[in-house]
């Protein structure tokens, strides 16, 4: 199958599936190239919009190392959904490859780097923040509503250390520090968030061997931290 193709902006080169739109008119044309489209807040409809088209591409192929291509553009959305994406993208077998697009924000930021590899064009915003919350209520429901809210950013930090080279004191300091947390794909790069950046190009270069790096890489780092 011909795609047109990438070339990330470093010395390694890839190969992924772009959006043709003359060829993959609609999602199901898009889902027999490996292909889910996620451009939306995220909210309750990721469970048939990202989560279920994923799990019948993988069901439809016994080769659960055929990587699936999840191209995400969005502003970001609510904290459960965005959670339970990011921990079903990290514990699939079929690695799942997640490109940014025009913008990852908020929510959408961290299921963007809960990717296998994590790709993004070189002027695709990314920005994290603080949680934001509003509250009117007697004392003790206050409290418990803020220890809550103090476990969401916990785990979502978790997960920032996790998906890259940075501590948890960096980034508790980066995110209070200010209201919005804007991180050029440069940077992100640099300190692990992306893996790669691209620009349109055509290679021969498969993805997969990229990825085999990238676990290779992950390996010897998990041995050293311990």
């Amino acid at each position: 199958m011909n795609h047109n193709k990438f070339q990330i902006d470093d010395e390694q080169q890839t190969t992924i599936p772009i959006l043709d739109f003359v060829k993959i008119k609609t999602f199901e044309a898009a889902k027999e190239n490996r292909i889910v489209i996620f451009n939306s807040e995220v909210n309750r409809n990721i469970i048939e919009t990202v989560w279920f088209q994923i799990e019948h591409i993988i069901a439809s192929d016994e080769d659960k190392s055929k990587p699936v291509y999840l191209y995400i553009n969005s502003e970001g959305g609510y904290e459960y959904e965005a959670l339970f994406l990011c921990d079903y993208i990290r514990s699939c077998v079929t690695p799942i490859i997640t490109i940014g697009m025009g913008y990852c924000m908020s929510a959408a930021f961290y299921i963007l780097i809960s990717g296998h590899q994590r790709i993004c064009f070189k002027n695709t915003i990314l920005m994290t923040h603080d949680s934001h919350i509003y509250l009117e209520d007697k004392m003790p429901a206050a409290r418990s509503t803020m220890k809550h809210y103090e476990k969401l950013d916990e785990a979502f930090t978790k997960i920032m250390v996790e998906q890259s080279n940075l501590d948890e004191k960096f980034i508790r300091e980066k995110i209070s520090s200010q209201r919005e947390w804007y991180i050029s794909t440069t940077e992100a790069r640099n300190c692990k968030l992306v893996d790669t950046l691209i620009s349109p190009t055509f290679t021969q270069k498969n993805i997969l061997k990229i990825i085999e790096q990238s676990k290779k890489e992950n390996a010897k780092n998990s041995k050293r931290k311990v």
